[in-house]
């Protein structure tokens, strides 16, 4: 008796990046002009369309990248896509493909991890990296108690397909040095998630602030202690502080000099009037 009469349609509730991705890669330049049964909300479309400009998918005027038709020609979400285009070029895509799989799959492992770094694994405040070397040590013979088995080969089905979806050469190539795989792969994934940089309050804080003003606040179990910056893959809640599931820690040389804005801002303070 408590339903609804109708289920909201899912263009109502969805991420419309993927949608408008296509659309772009057709030559519609007019969204809201497109025949839709149900017409998308200005702000989701809005949404999406500022996703993929960050993700160099499309221009302001909705015209397919260079990019974008590598993204557009991959079975993955545009966040997922970008993460495995630039992961050819940092030359990591055997591990980016178990991060793409990682996050479109159900997740493989039992529970959350509550080791913040995997053992024989690179020193780097990343939950993601992290959980990447642990499938890799299961996939070589070392067992792990909290890797479901069969949610772990389903999660190399899965990367094996994509890696011969953007690269065929890379199906078989050896895994990365640690040290160098987690430089590059970390690149890789602020690539993918621009718009979920964040910056540490201070650095005792386990609080941060998000690219847009959004407050974030890192979970407990996460990898990231000290990085003053980091991306948040996996984001839970919408209140004054979202909690990060998933972080991966960031060098501020990593940033790309055209996406840095500065700005110097005025305040009155209390103490000097």
């Amino acid at each position: 008796r408590s339903r609804h009469d109708h289920t909201p349609p899912e263009v109502a509730r969805a991420d419309l990046s993927s949608a408008i991705l296509i659309l772009a890669a057709w030559g519609e330049r007019d969204i809201p002009a497109f025949p839709w049964v149900t017409p998308p909300a200005d702000h989701a479309v809005n949404a999406a369309r500022n996703l993929l400009v960050q993700l160099g998918a499309i221009d302001d005027q909705l015209v397919l990248t260079a990019i974008g038709e590598q993204m557009n020609a991959l079975p993955l979400h545009p966040r997922l896509s970008r993460l495995m285009i630039a992961a050819q070029e940092n030359q990591c895509v055997m591990e980016a493909s178990i991060a793409a799989a990682l996050l479109s799959e159900r997740d493989p492992f039992v529970q959350t991890p509550d080791r913040h770094d995997a053992d024989d694994g690179p020193n780097v405040e990343s939950d993601l990296i992290n959980r990447i070397v642990r499938l890799q040590r299961h996939y070589s013979g070392v067992p792990d108690p909290e890797i479901h088995r069969a949610g772990a080969e389903n999660i190399s089905r899965v990367a094996l397909n994509l890696r011969r979806s953007i690269d065929r050469r890379s199906v078989d190539a050896p895994i990365s040095d640690p040290t160098c795989m987690a430089e590059s792969l970390s690149r890789s994934i602020l690539a993918a998630y621009p718009d979920r940089l964040a910056k540490r309050r201070t650095s005792e804080s386990t609080s941060g602030l998000m690219v847009g003003g959004r407050g974030v606040k890192l979970d407990q179990s996460t990898s990231v202690r000290t990085s003053d910056l980091f991306v948040c893959i996996k984001i839970d809640g919408s209140g004054e502080e979202s909690l990060v599931r998933i972080a991966s820690a960031i060098e501020e040389p990593w940033l790309p000099d055209d996406k840095l804005v500065f700005n110097r801002e005025c305040f009155f303070h209390q103490k000097l009037q």
